[in-house]
C-alpha cells in the first residue's frame, strides 16, 4: 500500500470520526457476487482496501478496481458487485448520517470482528 493510500485508510478508520458521519465496511469472500443498488451507496465514499471489486451496472456493463481505489457508487446504476479474484475484497465506507439506503441488506462486518446485517453507526 502506498503512503497516501495508508493515509486514507487511516482517516477513513479514525476513531473519533465526527459524529455526523457513519461508517460502515463490506467484505466479499472470494468469487462471492452481492446484489445491490445505487440507493445503498447514496453519498458514500467508498474505499477498496483489499482485493479486485467488479462493479456492474444495470445496463450490464461492469468495470473492475483495485485496492487503493477510491469509489462513489451511488452515483452509477448499480446492480451488482463481484470478486474476480482468489481473495476477500475489504471496504470501507463512510458519508453523513441520514442518507441511509431504504433497504439494508449489505453483511457488515464491525470493527469489533463480529458480523451483522445492520449499519455501523446507527
Amino acid at each position: 500500500m502506498r503512503g497516501d493510500e495508508r493515509g486514507l485508510l487511516e482517516l477513513l478508520r479514525r476513531p473519533d470520526l465526527p459524529g455526523a458521519f457513519e461508517r460502515w465496511s463490506l467484505e466479499l469472500p472470494p468469487r462471492a457476487r452481492q446484489a445491490t443498488s445505487p440507493g445503498e451507496w447514496a453519498g458514500a465514499l467508498v474505499f477498496i482496501q483489499t482485493g479486485m471489486l467488479e462493479v456492474e451496472c444495470r445496463a450490464r456493463g461492469y468495470e473492475t478496481f483495485v485496492a487503493g481505489d477510491l469509489l462513489a457508487l451511488g452515483w452509477l446504476p448499480l446492480r451488482q458487485l463481484r470478486n474476480p479474484g482468489d481473495l476477500p475484497v475489504r471496504l470501507i465506507a463512510v458519508r453523513r448520517r441520514g442518507k441511509r439506503p431504504t433497504r439494508p441488506y449489505l453483511r457488515v462486518t464491525r470493527p469489533d470482528g463480529f458480523s451483522d446485517a445492520g449499519w455501523i453507526g446507527g
